[in-house]
């Protein structure tokens, strides 16, 4: 397997509808991430001018009108310094009428409604500038010195906005990240002073074409060995051309008797993705329960080798299942309470090795993954940042 990966925009069958996918493999052809392609592509990323037209005190929530009879889900506790376009009380922090910018974070899942902040969020390569939480904030993965020099350099910056630098600005020069938080400046101050002469319920920034947004939720180092990204649909190639984004080599595929999803499997793969059991290289597997309030992963023994001591294999079978399990929560885009039955183990040294493994694979995720600890039970308990709804939540929503 080498190091190099490829995107595919595909059209693949699913049950008896035609489903439009991104897909993203490496070099082996294995599926390590994937969404489900919409024209609609939902609300998140939308940011608009939003009216509050009801406050749950007990709930320390508001609800919010960002469109004609379309409401979003508030919760006041992560205000921070809110941009408000008018303001009715000056002695209450929100009340009902007030009007001011927000974005939604969550589309809406289900019967729940979509979820908004006041926090808005301006994306560069190596930065994200937010409104409503000051500060400065750096990728842990970059060195001790590093995030030393940022918090340093952008000290004055973060007075007014807060500043989030990801693991790719280590390779950036000091002049290259102020270039670019200057642009993100401009482009929060331009809207700032837009939404003064405009209503409540107005949108003032449509969130990014899905195919874009899912190549930026890539990790840098992938993107950066990306072979191509290869399109089945013409309409969708040349508006990628046009798009002027910084993608890999684009490559039209036009092969009507072997469509893209049958060359690469695809179809296969998202089912397997979707079933509960996965086998590993060694014969044990791993059972994937996601449920309402959680998911359960329980690691199941295969055969042991006849010169191998049992905690041997068993220490063996789990660290196999750290590798397995980091790939599946990305893959199936799994996120909140996750418990994992790992096969008991031998003392706490190699209990410890186990949650040092599921760190070390899970910090490749896109998404931010904690490994908090065992529960009292033994369970290994893991927490995933929600983004948007799991894989087989899209495929059952594309089907309806």
């Amino acid at each position: 397997m080498t190091d190099e990966y490829r995107m595919l925009a595909a059209s693949v069958p699913w049950e008896n509808k035609s489903v439009e996918i991104l897909a993203w493999l490496d070099g082996g052809d294995r599926l390590l991430q994937a969404t489900v392609r919409k024209d609609d592509q939902g609300m998140a990323g939308d940011i608009y001018i939003g009216r509050v037209e009801k406050i749950m005190t007990g709930l320390n929530a508001a609800f919010i009108e960002i469109k004609p009879g379309v409401t979003a889900f508030y919760p006041m506790e992560d205000a921070g310094d809110i941009l408000f376009t008018k303001k009715l009380s000056k002695t209450k922090p929100l009340c009902v009428g007030d009007e001011l910018l927000v974005e939604v974070v969550r589309d809406p899942i289900k019967t729940k409604q979509a979820v908004c902040s006041t926090n808005l969020s301006f994306y560069g390569d190596d930065v994200i500038l937010t409104t409503g939480k000051r500060g400065c904030g750096v990728s842990r993965k970059l060195p001790k010195e590093k995030r030393k020099e940022l918090k340093e350099l952008f000290a004055k910056e973060t007075e007014r906005f807060g500043l989030v630098f990801r693991t790719c600005a280590q390779d950036k020069t000091a002049a290259e990240l102020e270039k670019e938080v200057g642009a993100l400046r401009e482009e929060c101050e331009a809207m700032i002073k837009k939404a003064s002469a405009l209503t409540a319920r107005t949108r003032l920034r449509r969130a990014k074409d899905p195919l874009l947004s899912f190549w930026e939720r890539l990790p840098q180092k992938e993107r950066s060995a990306a072979k191509e990204i290869v399109f089945e649909d013409p309409k969708l190639y040349q508006k990628a051309q046009k798009s002027g984004a910084n993608f890999a080599p684009l490559r039209l595929y036009q092969d009507k008797d072997y469509p893209l999803w049958k060359l690469y499997g695809l179809a296969g793969k998202l089912q397997d993705a979707c079933k509960p059991l996965v086998r590993m290289r060694s014969g044990a597997s791993l059972v994937i329960e996601p449920t309402e309030a959680l998911t359960a992963i329980d690691v199941n023994s295969g055969r042991q080798t006849k010169n191998e001591e049992r905690s041997e294999y068993l220490l063996r079978i789990n660290l196999e299942a750290c590798d397995e399990i980091a790939r599946q929560l990305r893959l199936r885009d799994l996120s909140g309470m996750i418990l994992i039955d790992f096969i008991n183990m031998d003392g706490e040294a190699q209990q410890e090795e186990v949650l040092q493994r599921l760190r070390e694979k899970t910090s490749a995720d896109p998404i931010p993954v904690q490994v908090v600890d065992y529960t009292r039970l033994g369970l290994a308990e893991v927490t995933r940042k929600k983004v948007s709804p799991s894989l087989a939540q899209q495929l059952l929503s594309a089907l309806t």
